[in-house]
């Protein structure tokens, strides 16, 4: 649910999520996906419509509002960082890691 509310809010203004913050998402949703189909044999196309479909559920009429208000929200724009946070700090098992860099 994480990425489709990322993605709603890149929908809704760029001043939720930018288009590098949405291409680092869709980059770490495409490792997550990578791995469960190769370590579960997960039917990840099954997976997404289950939760596209509960996501719909209990917040797509919410962003349909916001959209239509077309009013910048302070509390949607911090829980939007919230989960930007928590999908890129995400870290695939066995998949390359981040090394912090020297930058003095």
């Amino acid at each position: 649910m994480l990425y489709i509310s990322v993605k709603g809010c890149n929908k809704l203004s760029y001043g939720y999520i930018d288009s590098n913050q949405m291409k680092n998402a869709k980059s770490k949703i495409s490792a997550i996906q990578k791995h469960f189909e190769s370590t579960y044999k997960l039917d990840t196309d099954a997976a997404w419509d289950s939760v596209a479909t509960g996501w719909d559920e209990k917040f797509g009429a919410s962003f349909t509002a916001l959209a239509a208000l077309g009013s910048y929200s302070e509390k949607l724009s911090g829980m939007r960082r919230l989960q930007n946070i928590t999908l890129s700090s995400y870290e695939v098992p066995g998949g390359k890691k981040r090394k912090r860099e020297k930058d003095f």
